[in-house]
């Protein structure tokens, strides 16, 4: 094959923005693609070439294969990579490209295709020693047969996408009067994301690990692995933290897997990235899984561990060359973590969130030990279209426990200010005990065991020193923009002096919490005397502090402590990022005041039992009817949002008044649904 000179990179987000860095450190000119909503992305402005796909819809834009194939030779481009997700393992997209004489940077369309069908990969590597699941790879698919497959298995049982992946098209079974709608939901999912609903069923396995191997081919038929990933922290059996090496495993079993890895490749002549993916009983048996026929999200683990460019090895086996090592010469160093950021509500099931993203704040660049892959910039807005992934933090240490603290400092220092995220959540993952103890596994069950302590919400403590920052950032804007100053800051009642609203501290009532007055001195022209009451003490703490506003820094001298804070002010809203925490507080006029606390005091519908929406998408589903007679738990209605589809239940018996929307309705968070009287 000839040398790759233009990349035309086939996806959106922090790939696109992966794989544009590695072209331009190889002098490769990349090339991005880019539907209308993402016309101001990140990635574009990387690119050196850009080109319009088309609307918004990713049918209509990122999967749009004749379409972009005409960009392409627009272009001139040698090779189309794929990225992950979207085209990256659709066979027929690999040979449209080879038809057009275009380096298709990934394995063959036949590897995809035996690969892709989950339930005939099963059946290749069992050919190969490879151990597998026990389940049902048939070819019937009418519910009938896969309840009584699913029975004659034994319960519970995993429903899963034969066509896909990534947690798409999948279920878990346990009540045998949960089948049918599981074998729905599972297969509407399924056609959705992947344009099928064919399903296979294993035995599910709830104390297991889930291993996966990293895997390289070229086409002179040499092999090599790039060690393990332990991928078990999963929510909606999508991974949310992934580790590499994975720990606690004895190496000779390890061996084991690393050649049954190869050996699944192998089946398939396999050439380029793939990954290996095996579920691992307590006591060290591994079954055969899938086979990710590309690169995978969590690859920077493997790249943190080896020192690799993944994406370099890519493009040179694309290319026809031989790999670059081989496997004696490959190493592992040290321990890799990384953490994906998710715009997602982890108190609401983690829902995904919309919105536009006010600032971002990133850990220091200064560790070459910490990295950060994102698709986003400060102004970005993220919308319903796509995955709701913001970025991933990935961090390397010489070992566990070092790894796991250096990435709950590093996303300490990270923020998303303006979008509901899952950080905290992950803040509070990346120092629990159990997780973070050293020679730690856990199974893929181990988050959904723990999720009801992880997310217990706490009485809501507004800490002293955030008051006298909100103090000193209120008196430095006023000195620097006094036709700006608001007359005063709020909590949540009329108080003398200055006063404060933290809004991020509503209760679960929808009721805000009590607050305390702060009065500011002048002590000289650099130090301010700050001193606060709690609503519930008599009691008034002073404190002094001096400081400026630097950018988006509120640089300060806190009594003998100096350091500095990140904050965005707008539009009267005063973010402050404290210890690892974002704290979102109103400074008031009064009527703005008064406007904000209607605005708060209640999320509800006018009708006292309306539902609303508890996250924005389209309507896909529709089972109740005006005037019908519903039971608790019976199921109104579903909403399909950035490839995830989630159930709305009746919270309680009663009858349906009114239903506001139709089948392919786009609703906002918090719509109005429809109304049940009881």
């Amino acid at each position: 094959m000839k040398a790759i000179k233009k990349i035309l990179i086939a996806n959106r987000g922090e790939i696109a923005c992966r794989i544009i860095q590695t072209a331009k450190k190889l002098n490769i000119i990349p090339i991005a693609i880019y539907s209308e909503a993402d016309k101001n992305a990140l990635f574009v402005k990387l690119a050196q070439e850009a080109y319009l796909v088309g609307p918004a819809p990713s049918k209509e834009s990122y999967l749009n294969t004749r379409r972009i194939i005409e960009i392409a030779k627009l272009a001139k481009a040698d090779a189309i990579h794929p990225g992950y997700g979207f085209l990256s393992e659709n066979p027929d997209f690999a040979d449209l490209c080879k038809s057009h004489k275009i380096i298709f940077i990934g394995p063959s369309s036949d590897a995809i295709r035996k690969m892709g069908i989950k339930h005939e990969a099963k059946k290749i590597v069992q050919t190969y020693g490879v151990p597998t699941i026990p389940g049902y790879l048939g070819e019937k698919q009418d519910d009938i047969t896969l309840k009584k497959e699913a029975m004659l298995i034994g319960l519970p049982v995993l429903l899963k996408a034969s066509y896909g992946g990534g947690g798409k098209g999948m279920r878990i079974v346990y009540q045998e009067s949960d089948i049918k709608e599981s074998i729905r939901s599972a297969k509407t999912e399924s056609l959705k994301s992947f344009g099928h609903d064919d399903l296979l069923i294993e035995k599910y396995l709830p104390e297991s690990r889930h291993i996966e191997v990293q895997i390289f081919g070229d086409t002179q038929g040499n092999f090599v692995h790039l060690y393990d990933r332990d991928c078990s922290l999963q929510r909606r059996h999508q991974k949310i933290i992934e580790e590499a090496p994975a720990q606690n495993i004895p190496k000779e079993t390890k061996e084991e897997l690393y050649q049954a890895a190869i050996n699944a490749a192998r089946s398939v002549k396999y050439v380029g990235a793939g990954t290996i993916e095996f579920l691992m009983t307590p006591d060290h048996h591994f079954y055969f899984m899938e086979m990710n026929t590309r690169l995978q999200v969590e690859h920077p683990v493997t790249e943190m561990i080896t020192g690799l460019d993944l994406v370099e090895w890519q493009i040179r086996v694309a290319e026809g060359k031989a790999l670059p090592l081989t496997q004696a010469q490959i190493t592992c160093q040290g321990v890799a973590i990384e953490a994906r950021i998710y715009a997602e509500d982890p108190k609401q099931q983690f829902l995904p969130t919309t919105g536009k993203i006010k600032q971002i704040i990133w850990p220091s660049s200064s560790d070459k030990n910490i990295r950060v892959d994102t698709g986003y910039d400060t102004g970005d807005a993220v919308q319903i279209y796509y995955d709701p992934l913001l970025a991933k933090i990935i961090v390397h240490a010489k070992d566990r426990q070092l790894a796991y603290h250096k990435l709950n400092h590093a996303l300490t220092q990270t923020a998303f200010i303006g979008l509901t995220n899952n950080i905290e959540f992950l803040q509070d993952l990346t120092q629990h005990a159990e997780i973070i103890k050293r020679d730690n596994c856990l199974s893929t069950n181990w988050l959904t065991e723990n999720l009801p302590s992880l997310l217990t919400i706490h009485p809501p403590v507004m800490p002293d020193e955030l008051f006298v920052l909100a103090g000193l950032f209120y008196h430095q804007y006023k000195k620097n923009s006094p036709s700006e100053a608001c007359s005063g800051f709020r909590l949540n009642r009329p108080l003398p002096i200055f006063e404060l609203i933290p809004i991020a501290y509503v209760n679960a009532s929808k009721k805000t919490q009590d607050c305390s007055i702060i009065k500011i001195f002048d002590l000289d022209e650099n130090t301010l005397e700050i001193s606060i009451r709690s609503a519930t003490s008599i009691e008034e703490k002073t404190w002094h502090i001096s400081g400026l506003i630097k950018k988006n820094q509120l640089i300060f001298k806190l009594e003998k402590i100096e350091t500095s804070v990140y904050f965005l002010f707008d539009k009267h809203v005063l973010c402050l990022l404290w210890k690892g925490k974002l704290y979102e507080m109103h400074l008031l006029t009064e009527s703005y005041y008064h406007h904000h606390s209607r605005q708060y005091a209640s999320h509800s519908s006018d009708h006292a039992n309306g539902l609303q929406a508890p996250m924005p998408g389209m309507i896909s589903q529709i089972w109740a009817m005006p005037n019908q007679v519903i039971q608790k738990g019976d199921k109104l209605l579903a909403i399909e949002a950035m490839k995830m589809e989630h159930i709305i239940t009746a919270p309680y018996a009663g009858t349906i008044e009114q239903i506001y929307f139709s089948v392919g309705d786009q609703v906002a968070q918090g719509a109005d649904l429809l109304v049940i009287t009881q």
